[in-house]
């Protein structure tokens, strides 16, 4: 994986970014993980300052990702402090992810990351 497709310091693991599945075939710069290793990337992030600005759900097919129009997102309030922002931000995408109903699919999801000072 080109550790440049995501932020250098991003606060994960190294083993959670060498996990990610690389969505150049679709002609972006952005990576997916699947269901449990999404929510391990969230829990990571817990106590930083990345907030998770959405996601969009993907699923293989014949080798290959394809977006499935699903989607989340999440938008700072006006009156929100940043800490909060980023606390609300990961809850919203745990709950997503953990809610989405993934039936027999083999299910990524793709996360947007944003450090919020």
């Amino acid at each position: 994986m080109p550790e440049d497709a995501l932020p250098a310091d991003l606060p994960i693991p190294q083993e959670l970014k060498t996990c990610a599945t690389s969505l150049v075939h679709l002609g972006v710069r952005e990576f997916a993980w699947p269901r449990t290793k999404a929510l391990e990337v969230v829990s990571a992030l817990e106590g930083t300052a990345w907030a998770i600005l959405g996601g969009v759900v993907l699923v293989l097919r014949e080798g290959a990702f394809t977006r499935r129009y699903d989607n989340w997102h999440s938008d700072r309030r006006l009156d929100e402090t940043c800490s909060d922002f980023v606390k609300r931000s990961h809850r919203e995408t745990h709950s997503y992810i953990e809610r989405y109903p993934e039936g027999n699919a083999d299910v990524s999801y793709v996360l947007v990351f944003k450090q919020c000072i």
